[in-house]
């Protein structure tokens, strides 16, 4: 997995994404939007013989790339959750 930083600033980000499923960076989208200070986020699909992606977001006040690295973590935790339920 790959990433390439588009555009970085503190309230804008696109990441270009390589080797990553976009199921996984839609998850990740959907957990942005329920974040009051995301103003828009979304995930473009990159040229179909290439497993490339593009990530958007943009905030109103807080760092971008902070709120991505949040989503991700309470992403994990929906994983692990669901780890440990079908561990049972």
């Amino acid at each position: 997995m790959k990433f390439k930083f588009l555009k970085k600033e503190k309230n804008y980000i696109e990441i270009e994404v390589e080797d990553l499923d976009i199921g996984l960076l839609n998850s990740i989208k959907e957990k942005l939007l329920k974040d009051k200070d995301v103003e828009f986020t979304a995930v473009k699909r990159g040229h179909f013989l290439k497993d490339n992606h593009i990530l958007y977001v943009r905030t109103t006040k807080k760092d971008a790339l902070g709120l991505i690295k949040n989503a991700v973590e309470e992403f994990q935790k929906d994983l692990d959750k669901i780890e440990s339920q079908l561990k049972k």
